[in-house]
């Protein structure tokens, strides 16, 4: 793990000589520091994503998802009218299974705890996901319990279409799974702060000996633990019960802080709260659009 390490050395040092350059201005410590601190989590928590990679035959996989008719009407009826449709990803908040996302909190609920009682962990968010079976071959795309399950009793349709593969995460199923991405992540986190606030020490002391500011040490400390964080926001919701593992299934999982930094919109659905009593909200993602010949 020398390398997200020797990378962050290198991005301190940069900001160093910025600062030295800017010595009568006044810079925000979370604009200079969160880029480098979140890239460096990210590498450090990729050989646990790593083990989410659906198999890249090509660029792309050929993914199914189960619908309504509903849903396929509203994209061609706004396709007709010459506007964007998209397959919608939905908010994690609205999921028919209600153990999405606290499956993989319950397992690990005993790790952690130095992360767990942060400041930050108050800051923890939803996502939106999409979920997909991909097909190699496996009969998914005409399976009777899939369309009893999701296909709406056999009275809903199913799309096939190509994904990006790098943007595909399987999902995995049952507690050792869960618990050891947990213990994982826990050593990764108990390893590593120190280090990265090791790395920031010379810009935390440049920073703390002017007057204006206010304990920069705790707020590189609350910078780290968000990044962490946020790795959780992605991460819960690729865990659920064995009781699912014949579904095989496969996620695009997209955090609203990514939504928000890519300057993305999040609309609602009035419709849906119309017929359920409760007000959806959704993201269209690129990757998700109606492709129209």
């Amino acid at each position: 793990m020398r390398e997200p390490l020797e990378e962050l050395h290198r991005g301190a040092e940069s900001i160093k000589r910025k600062l030295m350059r800017e010595i009568d201005k006044r810079p925000d410590i979370g604009d200079l520091v969160i880029p480098i601190v979140k890239q460096t989590v990210d590498t450090l928590c990729l050989p646990i994503k790593e083990r989410h990679r659906v198999d890249r035959i090509d660029t792309k996989q050929i993914c199914v998802h189960y619908t309504s008719i509903d849903t396929i009407i509203s994209m061609l009826y706004n396709s007709v009218k010459g506007e964007k449709e998209y397959l919608r990803s939905y908010d994690s908040w609205n999921f028919n299974d209600p153990d999405e996302g606290f499956y993989f909190m319950d397992q690990t609920k005993k790790l952690f705890p130095e992360l767990s009682n942060s400041p930050a962990s108050a800051l923890i968010q939803h996502a939106y996901v999409t979920s997909f079976i991909i097909d190699q071959g496996n009969n998914m795309s005409d399976s009777l319990l899939f369309w009893r399950t999701y296909g709406r009793d056999g009275d809903g349709c199913l799309l096939r279409f190509p994904f990006p593969s790098n943007r595909l995460y399987r999902v995995l199923y049952g507690s050792r799974e869960a618990k050891d991405t947990g213990e994982e992540l826990e050593q990764i986190y108990d390893t590593y702060k120190p280090q990265i606030l090791e790395a920031l020490d010379a810009i935390i002391s440049m920073i703390n000996a002017r007057p204006y500011t206010d304990q920069p040490k705790v707020q590189v400390e609350k910078i780290i633990d968000l990044a962490f964080i946020q790795e959780l926001e992605s991460l819960k919701y690729l865990y659920k019960s064995e009781y699912y593992k014949y579904e095989n299934e496969a996620r695009v999982v997209t955090t609203l802080d990514s939504i928000r930094e890519g300057e993305g919109q999040i609309k609602f659905d009035p419709d849906q709260y119309q017929s359920k009593g409760i007000l959806r909200h959704y993201y269209e993602d690129k990757d998700l659009a109606l492709i129209r010949y």
